[in-house]
């Protein structure tokens, strides 16, 4: 089941809200959406052999930028985040996810599996954490491998998480991710520097946004990303966490 306000805030669908409905013909929307499946959908043959073209996934929508269709900008951004929302709640839905807590020297972290890779790590103070993380399980091994590796970092003997990972996101969020767990221990990198190394220069505040829905606290190191100046910026688990993190790893001076 969606999350109606949650996708209503991903989306960017505050238009509800105030009423500013974009007017649009019956006979307009009719020629769109034609536009939509000719370009988006698959193309096959029913059991007559007539040509016809099924209606394009929640993904396919999410990742593509409908430059082929005459709307507002605006109306096109909604479409492709209510795509990805879409994907996304669809894929979270089929996954059995599993989870513990630990407690670091930082604060309890909850880390969350679904068997495969972890899902996600949160800090008591995240607000991306999902209400429901699924079936509680002290001894799932995955579990247990996430809680041995951060026991080792914590105490400075880790450098390079093992643990598998499985974070669900888009295909950009999951580039921007990839390349997070790229950079290395005791290391820093700009949001720019990021955007270069998916080969995007100019997604710069796109990456920005991806790294901030980075699920997987410290094993996806999101706390690496500074600003160009060399402010440490935000972070999910709050600006003295990602210090405390940075002075663990030898970047910032005790």
């Amino acid at each position: 089941m969606l999350n109606f306000y949650r996708l209503r805030a991903v989306a960017g669908m505050e238009l509800i809200d105030n009423n500013q409905y974009q007017q649009i013909s019956v006979k307009a929307a009719i020629t769109q959406l034609n536009k939509f499946v000719a370009e988006l959908g698959e193309h096959g043959h029913d059991e007559h052999e007539k040509d016809i073209c099924y209606f394009p996934t929640p993904a396919q929508v999410a990742e593509s930028d409908l430059s082929f269709l005459r709307m507002p900008e605006r109306r096109k951004e909604t479409i492709t985040r209510l795509g990805a929302v879409i994907h996304l709640s669809l894929l979270e839905f089929n996954v059995m996810k599993f989870y513990t807590y630990y407690q670091s020297p930082l604060g309890e972290l909850t880390i969350q599996t679904s068997g495969e890779g972890i899902l996600g790590v949160w800090f008591e103070q995240q607000t991306t954490q999902p209400q429901d993380l699924g079936i509680q399980n002290d001894q799932h091994p995955l579990l247990l491998k996430a809680i041995q590796e951060f026991r080792a970092y914590f105490a400075g003997e880790l450098t390079s998480f093992t643990v598998p990972i499985a974070a669900i996101g888009t295909v950009f969020q999951q580039q921007v991710w990839q390349a997070l767990t790229e950079i290395p221990y005791g290391e820093t990198c700009c949001y720019q520097e990021l955007a270069d190394n998916i080969e995007n220069p100019k997604a710069v505040r796109a990456v920005g946004m991806a790294n901030g829905k980075n699920p997987i606290s410290i094993i996806v190191p999101c706390h690496r990303v500074i600003g160009k100046n060399g402010k440490l910026t935000g972070y999910a688990g709050g600006v003295d966490t990602k210090a405390a993190l940075l002075k663990l790893e030898g970047v910032i001076e005790s």
